[in-house]
């Protein structure tokens, strides 16, 4: 998790590195690590979605 987390755009991903560096995560409540998931969840469809952009711009001007 922390290899796709790095393979992200720090200015997104800092924070959440910060809060691994300071917790740990068995001592997270359940409300808490569902929060942790959606989050990274939610930067993973992101940095999925802008590859896809990415990828279609290159199609297009290469046709």
């Amino acid at each position: 998790m922390v290899t796709q987390l790095a393979a992200m755009n720090e200015k997104h991903v800092e924070p959440l590195l910060q809060f691994f560096q300071q917790s740990r995560l068995e001592e997270l409540t359940i409300e808490e690590l569902a929060v942790l998931e959606n989050q990274l969840l939610a930067m993973m469809k992101q940095k999925n979605a802008d590859i896809v952009t990415d990828i279609q711009q290159q199609l297009k001007s290469a046709a």
